[in-house]
């Protein structure tokens, strides 16, 4: 869960997986209105100034607020890493390791905020379909 304070979630996935995470932004223990809003992630290979790997944005429709019409107040979005698309921008050059994020949220009033950061590692699956 996002916290007002810069935290840590780490996403660890296999190469043949999806992964939707739900995440709730509060400040003062209270969801903010997310509505107008916007977040951007990268995920780069060493942190910041890395080579940047993927880039998911509510402008590109792998960040989302929850039920647009009535989670946007109550703080809810989401980060879809869905496996034809994230996984296999960061394998292709990099192949599996241990990649650095953060997510930046703007407030439709155009403040703009590092929630939370960590890493995204990926580990090669067995099973391939």
């Amino acid at each position: 869960m996002a916290r007002r304070d810069l935290g840590t979630f780490d996403f660890n996935l296999k190469s043949s997986e999806s992964i939707f995470q739900e995440f709730l932004y509060q400040a003062d223990k209270q969801p903010v209105d997310l509505t107008g809003g916007t977040f951007t992630m990268q995920i780069r290979e060493t942190g910041a100034g890395g080579n940047l790997l993927s880039t998911l944005s509510t402008g590109n429709g792998r960040i989302v607020t929850l039920d647009q019409s009535v989670a946007a107040n109550l703080g809810k979005f989401q980060v879809d890493m869905a496996n034809a698309d994230v996984v296999t921008e960061i394998l292709t050059p990099a192949g599996a390791g241990t990649y650095f994020y953060d997510i930046l949220y703007t407030s439709s009033g155009g403040v703009s905020k590092v929630l939370f950061g960590g890493s995204v590692i990926i580990t090669e699956a067995i099973t391939v379909i």
